[in-house]
């Protein structure tokens, strides 16, 4: 934009963030971005983070680019490792739990019979 960062989102602006929420495959792409949208746009993706009129477009962006990967995800049309990368970006982490110790047995520790006299004659004398 010429003269540097405009100092408010205008109407016009918003109406046309709403319509690449509607339009982003139409113009060809796979999913819908801030960067498409800074694009579409013709400003930078710092002003899009900047301005909170914009905050409500770039929500509603994420959900419908979370809900593209997830789809897309299952359906195989993308590919896993990039699908999961995107959507960590969502929150979404891959967990694991491994059991390196006690190769699933449940672990129980017995107490050591001579700190248990000492701290029971601890609490008596205490008392």
């Amino acid at each position: 934009m010429p003269g540097g960062r405009p100092t408010a989102a205008t109407p016009a602006m918003l109406e046309k963030a709403e319509e690449y929420l509607l339009t982003w495959v139409d113009k060809g792409q796979v999913i819908p971005s801030i960067e498409g949208l800074a694009l579409h746009l013709g400003i930078s993706r710092s002003i899009l983070y900047d301005r909170k009129e914009f905050s409500d477009i770039l929500e509603r962006l994420r959900q419908a680019q979370a809900l593209v990967l997830f789809t897309q995800g299952l359906s195989k049309n993308f590919d896993s490792t990039l699908t999961k990368l995107m959507l960590s970006k969502h929150g979404y982490i891959e967990k694991s739990a491994q059991d390196i110790t006690s190769k699933g047995e449940s672990l129980s520790v017995a107490p050591d019979p001579k700190q248990a006299a000492a701290y029971a004659q601890y609490l008596k004398d205490k008392s």
